[in-house]
């Protein structure tokens, strides 16, 4: 069955909602069955860390950056390599986590968010197994 991880960010690296790549650290790849899928449904999990505000020329550079940078997607895919790795470029919606939906991809607008040629495209889901694009 998927593993869905909701995370947060409050400011505070104290907080228990935060994951972060010091946290995907410590996750034990035996704790995944061999056809895990980890869904990382938090804003930016697929944005390059320290990128989450540049503005990039192009939505391939962008993409580009993402899949061979540092975020959480790559870096749980490195941490737990069977499993495939979901998450999102840009920002998500948890307008509908009340009702009981999960999550859905939302837009990249807002301070951290990268841009592409000054916009806000729409949040781009990535994939990844074994630290490679799926």
């Amino acid at each position: 069955f998927p593993v869905t991880i909701i995370t947060g960010w409050t400011g505070k690296r104290a907080d228990p909602t935060v994951l972060d790549n010091s946290d995907i650290g410590k996750v034990k790849e035996a704790a995944f069955a061999c056809d895990a899928q980890i869904d990382l449904y938090s804003c930016n999990s697929g944005t390059p860390v320290n990128m989450e505000a540049k503005d990039y020329t192009t939505q391939d550079e962008l993409v580009n950056d993402a899949l061979t940078g540092n975020n959480l997607v790559s870096s749980f895919s490195n941490q737990v390599p069977h499993a495939v790795v979901n998450g999102f470029i840009g920002q998500t919606s948890y307008s509908g986590v009340g009702n009981g939906s999960l999550p859905t991809p939302a837009t990249m607008d807002g301070s951290y968010s990268p841009t592409v040629g000054g916009q806000s495209p729409p949040t781009i889901k990535v994939q990844m197994q074994n630290g490679k694009v799926k």
